[in-house]
């Protein structure tokens, strides 16, 4: 029998590569491809070359996430909220992307900050963090 774990909210903002998550969780793709050109399309903005992005808990750590990666979208700024900065590295995340993701852990590095500055090589952009220390998500 296969354990089911609660997904909540957007699932980490992934593209699942399981079944059945991979038919309709692509969100990755619908933030990256498809939500940009729409606001574009839609409302007055200053141009695709001066976007920020924001997100809190879940959606900083893929605002970061997407901010980060070396074939990430050129934002302006990022800011995150109480964002989970190293997801590989809590057991519920692990849980949570074996099942969205499947058992290859190296493919779920670009849905996690802390891995993306790691694989940037000193490339990653000028960073400023302010942390607090009275949080413990483990």
């Amino acid at each position: 029998e296969t354990e089911m774990i609660n997904l909540c909210s957007a699932s980490y903002y992934v593209n699942a590569t399981e079944t059945p998550w991979n038919t309709h969780c692509n969100m990755r793709d619908y933030l990256e491809a498809e939500l940009l050109d729409l606001v574009h399309d839609n409302f007055p903005t200053c141009g695709s070359e001066a976007v920020s992005i924001m997100g809190h808990g879940m959606g900083g750590t893929a605002a970061l996430s997407m901010a980060l990666r070396k074939d990430g979208l050129p934002f302006c700024s990022v800011s995150a909220l109480a964002p989970l900065l190293n997801p590989t590295g809590v057991e519920v995340t692990k849980k949570t992307f074996r099942q969205l993701l499947g058992q290859d852990e190296s493919s779920w590095r670009s849905y996690d900050p802390l891995a993306a500055v790691i694989d940037s090589a000193g490339l990653a952009p000028p960073t400023l963090l302010d942390v607090g220390s009275e949080e413990n998500s483990n």
